[in-house]
């Protein structure tokens, strides 16, 4: 463990070390329950709680952002450097007229939910997308035709300085499933519009698009979608042309059902995960000259 994050923890603790762990363990935090310790692990429950904690933490350590590890692969050696958690970050929802204001924490199946309970369409592509809001805005995460894009009408984030800001949303920079923020930005909260319809009519389609994903989907240890579909194509088509379908690899394999979902059959470690991602982008290249870019994050060091 760094000699600063041992001296930043001595004087930190006394305000926030209720918040604080050090030698964290990071495998419960994430989808695939595999992954090292961080060496220190702070879960904010506050915005003023996170501001404090980064205007205290020295220049010099670089945080890293975890939401609610849906699709994050965090490696068996660890994170040797403070880890943000937001997943307990000020989790209120509130409705008015056709806009939700959620904090970062929000699960997505509550945001969806409350939504519909209050006659809000625009937003039930949310109910079966697993982890927080925070990380569905930061990730652009979308199914069924919708997206966080079409959706966010501004951002409040905490920036490196712990100064909390807030952006329109023509002020943010999204992608296919990706946001731009300048490094060490955090989201902490967000308003999002939707449209008048009808309460029934918005639960028959949570209920469609939670039935399709069920059929679809599998369950399991997995974080979901390994990578992003390639303009025109589909990833799960490459993978299974090249003969990755269902092959279990040390544990680690892509789902029979759908291939592109990474699978943890509880024995593989992160590294074996890892390297079946690795091996498919391989094969797919040298098969169809396509780069398969992850969806999954991979966070942490590569040796101890």
């Amino acid at each position: 463990m760094q000699k600063q994050v041992l001296d930043f923890y001595d004087n930190i603790k006394k305000s926030l070390g209720a918040r604080i762990q050090l030698n964290a363990p990071m495998a419960p935090k994430c989808g695939f329950q595999t992954g090292g310790e961080a060496d220190l692990l702070f879960a904010p429950e506050t915005i003023q709680e996170l501001q404090e904690f980064l205007r205290a933490l020295p220049p010099a350590l670089n945080p890293v952002i975890l939401g609610g590890g849906s699709n994050v692969l965090i490696r068996d050696a660890g994170i040797r450097a403070p880890v943000i958690w937001t997943a307990n970050l000020e989790c209120e929802i509130s409705t008015d007229d056709c806009k939700i204001t959620a904090g970062a924490g929000t699960k997505n199946a509550a945001v969806a939910a409350n939504a519909a309970n209050a006659g809000i369409s625009g937003l039930e592509f949310l109910c079966g997308i697993p982890g927080t809001i925070g990380g569905a805005a930061r990730g652009n995460a979308g199914a069924y035709g919708g997206a966080m894009s079409d959706i966010v009408q501004h951002l409040d984030i905490v920036n490196r300085a712990g100064e909390l800001i807030s952006l329109s949303a023509d002020e943010l920079k999204y992608s296919y499933r990706n946001l731009e923020l300048p490094q060490g930005c955090i989201i902490v909260g967000m308003e999002l519009q939707g449209m008048p319809a009808n309460p029934d009519d918005i639960r028959a389609r949570m209920l469609e698009y939670a039935t399709a994903r069920k059929e679809k989907q599998p369950a399991g240890l997995t974080l979901g979608s390994a990578f992003k579909n390639p303009p025109g194509d589909f990833a799960g088509r490459l993978i299974e042309a090249v003969g990755l379908k269902g092959v279990n690899s040390d544990g680690a394999y892509f789902s029979e059902k759908h291939a592109n979902f990474l699978m943890n059959d509880g024995s593989a470690a992160s590294a074996d995960l890892e390297a079946l991602l690795q091996r498919a982008q391989k094969e797919v290249m040298d098969k169809f000259d396509v780069a398969l870019e992850p969806e999954i994050k991979i966070i942490g060091d590569l040796q101890t």
